[in-house]
């Protein structure tokens, strides 16, 4: 599976398939190729205040799934991996996260760790190496990061304009047939990232006005960060 199947560090399982209409009208990315599509929408997807992501990778036992609401600055949202579920906050370079005894064991191997913070919304900087990869997926631009690095030179074909649940969008596709949906119409932000078995799929929207959650109160230090 392709970077953006795969998503860098987290992917998304989808829960429908995306069907997709055939040609529409002229809309200003239609006519470029693969490549300038690609480079036209890493730019809008870093510049753009904030946006949400939802969605879920992996087979049996092995899926992971977020959703999440990201800014340049931080956000948060909910994260699971097999075997353990947390909400996240990430601001002002601290990572605040919540989550069951059962999760903080996965997560940290510690049993007494793991009686002492079930539940209770806990503190450590975004620099704290068991958590800087989950406060990354809150951070727009380095999300946004993990999809573009080079991807413009496996760009094998760009769709003309199609329809995608009523919005109008350009397809790429990869040699391994994953597929990234790009706004024809506007910014051209990323609306969906699609894997070849239509079962791995990426949702993106709130462009601009997504809700990031607020900062915990009374978070209390990760023990021995």
């Amino acid at each position: 599976m392709s970077r953006w199947a795969s998503g860098g560090r987290l992917g998304v399982v989808a829960l429908l398939a995306v069907p997709f209409a055939n040609v529409a009208r002229p809309a200003p990315e239609q006519g470029k190729n693969a490549s300038q599509v690609i480079a036209g929408s890493e730019t809008a997807m870093k510049d753009v205040r904030s946006f949400e992501v939802v969605g879920a990778v992996g087979g049996k036992g092995t899926a992971s799934s977020f959703s999440l609401s990201l800014s340049a600055t931080g956000g948060g949202g909910e994260i699971s991996v097999p075997g353990a579920t947390l909400e996240i906050v990430v601001a002002g370079g601290m990572a605040y996260i919540k989550a069951g005894e059962a999760s903080w064991l996965k997560l940290t191997g510690s049993q007494a760790t793991a009686q002492t913070v079930a539940n209770h919304w806990i503190k450590a900087p975004v620099t704290n190496s068991d958590f800087s990869s989950f406060a990354d997926l809150t951070i727009s631009t380095d999300f946004v990061t993990e999809f573009f690095p080079g991807a413009g030179t496996h760009m094998s074909k760009a769709s003309d304009v199609v329809t995608v649940h009523s919005k109008k969008t350009i397809v790429l596709t990869d040699p391994e047939e994953d597929s990234l949906y790009v706004a024809a119409i506007g910014p051209p932000y990323m609306l969906y990232i699609q894997g070849k078995n239509l079962e791995d799929l990426l949702t993106f929207s709130h462009f601009g006005d997504a809700q990031l959650p607020a900062v915990p109160k009374n978070a209390i230090a990760l023990p021995g960060s």
